[in-house]
């Protein structure tokens, strides 16, 4: 898997929950030292309004501090990225490498200037803010960066018509769309889907979390005119261990 899970911040919601925003976006991109494949890699925010919004994501990153990564070629391979940024963004925070532990890096750069290098996923504590003037430059930005697993969207109640298009972006791009929450940790349940849009995965229509994630290792097998007892026992008349199925199209619960 692989994927930036782009996070989008109106300036209501940057002017209104800034501090407390921030923590939280920050926060989950230092999480497990940023080694989740749903972490906040590209954060869409204001131009105007967002002071304190950066303030509290560049605090909570640095409040994490160096920490150790997986392995030693997956810090090599961070540093590396970092490497591919320098030249294009500005550093709110520039990371520093040491052994195997990795500092948190925050970049920052205009939507305008967002190069298809930035647009890959770097494994590790680092993220870039990008800085937009308005909501259709995002929905263009997230359109272009292909399929992802996350796009996560915090906004105010009334930045409901003005998030029409962006929504509609977001459902074609990803396996999952988060109003108010981070990407990062992901619960297993029946309604749960972990995968998303090539290049995010590589089979958009299954999961690797939630109840649908068994799918891909089931393969149907059709009995046709077949005696009872060549049948597995839950498809015959009268099963010895009764469970829910279908027959003819109709679900009974009991046989």
């Amino acid at each position: 898997m692989s994927s930036v899970n782009p996070v989008v911040v109106t300036e209501l919601a940057a002017r209104r929950r800034g501090a407390s925003l921030g923590a939280l976006l920050g926060q989950a991109v230092v999480g497990s030292v940023g080694q989740l494949c749903t972490k906040p890699g590209l954060v869409f925010v204001p131009r105007a309004g967002a002071a304190e919004l950066v303030a509290g994501i560049r605090d909570a990153m640095t409040a994490a501090g160096p920490q150790r990564m997986l392995s030693g070629p997956i810090a090599a391979r961070f540093a590396e990225g970092l490497d591919g940024w320098r030249g294009g963004v500005r550093f709110e925070l520039d990371g520093v490498l040491d052994a195997d532990a990795a500092a948190p890096s925050l970049a920052a750069v205009s939507i305008a200037d967002l190069r298809p290098s930035l647009t890959h996923e770097l494994f590790g504590p680092a993220a870039i803010i990008v800085w937009y003037d308005a909501l259709d430059q995002v929905t263009d930005a997230i359109e272009a960066l292909g399929g992802q697993l996350t796009v996560s969207l915090h906004f105010e109640p009334e930045d409901r018509a003005a998030l029409t298009a962006l929504v509609q972006t977001a459902t074609r791009q990803a396996g999952r769309v988060l109003a108010a929450g981070v990407p990062t940790g992901v619960r297993v349940g029946w309604a749960t889907t972990h995968g998303g849009p090539y290049p995010a995965t590589t089979a958009a229509g299954t999961t690797s979390v939630g109840a649908a994630a068994i799918a891909p290792w089931m393969r149907p097998v059709t009995w046709q005119d077949v005696p009872e007892w060549m049948l597995p026992d839950e498809l015959r008349d009268e099963p010895e261990t009764p469970l829910p199925r279908r027959i003819d199209g109709r679900l009974s619960a009991r046989p």
